[in-house]
């Protein structure tokens, strides 16, 4: 495909780059509002960081008007890089190399997850029977608390990739329900055209709440946003493709994007694969 700035599949991830550096910076926002520590601003930047973090919605809803939207989520990993600078700078949090490593692999990751969907193309969202999806979707959003609640006293590093799975998935979902609402044989529109698609429009708000409060909750457990947010990231840009894989019979298979979920779960596994995480003086 010829870059062509007009076209819709460039014009949705362009406003995947553009929301996600806005989703990304409201997430260290408003960990920067729950710092203990007393600093100037601290509630102003907080509401920032929420009014910010609640736009993403509004973002996949212009997006899907375009195009499909996983060409909106595989663009994600890249608001790790403000993200990253900003929790460096505001929060004064240090990374070890290995966690370095790990964004980077899922930002590479992320390129090829949007290359191969330029190359080999998405289908459309519409779906005769979207009720699996929605079952699916609910048993998301509630299945994920309640392990979460089950892990309050393991260590922090298990703990962000936790939050970070199911905040990015409930996050992924709300994009996805949004994109089978506003679908239909015709095309794609900015509202829904039936009263099953506003129900399900509607009802994707859910995992947008859902995302907001895994977010703050994890924050609470002292999780760090840039580790905890690259694994939302894998789990905000993969689930679309397993969701279209499973449901819609959507064929993966292709080079780059072997590649790209493959980079992904890497930076998972290096997150996860120092020795220092499973000894004692490792932050609880």
């Amino acid at each position: 495909m010829v870059y062509n700035p007009m076209n819709p599949v460039f014009i949705s991830m362009t406003l995947g780059l553009l929301g996600t550096s806005v989703i990304h910076l409201s997430k260290g926002f408003m960990a920067y509002g729950l710092n203990p520590r007393k600093v100037r601003a601290k509630k102003t930047i907080y509401i920032l960081g929420i009014l910010l973090n609640f736009t993403n919605p509004f973002w996949v809803i212009v997006s899907n008007r375009f195009s499909p939207t996983p060409y909106y989520t595989s663009m994600y990993g890249f608001g790790l890089l403000p993200l990253l600078v900003y929790s460096r700078i505001f929060l004064g949090q240090k990374f070890r190399p290995h966690e370095v490593a790990s964004i980077v692999s899922i930002i590479i990751g992320t390129t090829f997850l949007g290359y191969s969907q330029i190359v080999s193309g998405v289908p459309s969202m519409y779906t005769p029977n979207p009720r699996n999806i929605v079952v699916f979707a609910l048993g998301w959003i509630v299945g994920g608390p309640l392990i979460l609640s089950a892990l309050g006293k393991t260590k922090i590093p298990f703990q962000e990739v936790a939050f970070g799975f199911f905040a990015g998935g409930m996050a992924a979902l709300d994009a996805v329900l949004k994109g089978i609402a506003q679908s239909t044989k015709a095309g794609s529109g900015f509202l829904p055209t039936s009263p099953l698609g506003w129900i399900i429009f509607v009802g994707s708000f859910l995992g947008a709440l859902g995302a907001f409060v895994l977010i703050q909750w994890s924050y609470l457990r002292h999780c760090r946003p840039a580790m905890m947010g690259s694994v939302y990231d894998v789990s905000y840009t993969t689930l679309p493709f397993f969701i279209l894989a499973v449901f819609r019979g959507f064929s993966l298979i292709s080079i780059p994007l072997i590649l790209g979920l493959g980079f992904l779960f890497l930076g998972v596994i290096v997150a996860l694969g120092s020795p220092k995480i499973l000894s004692p003086e490792y932050p609880q």
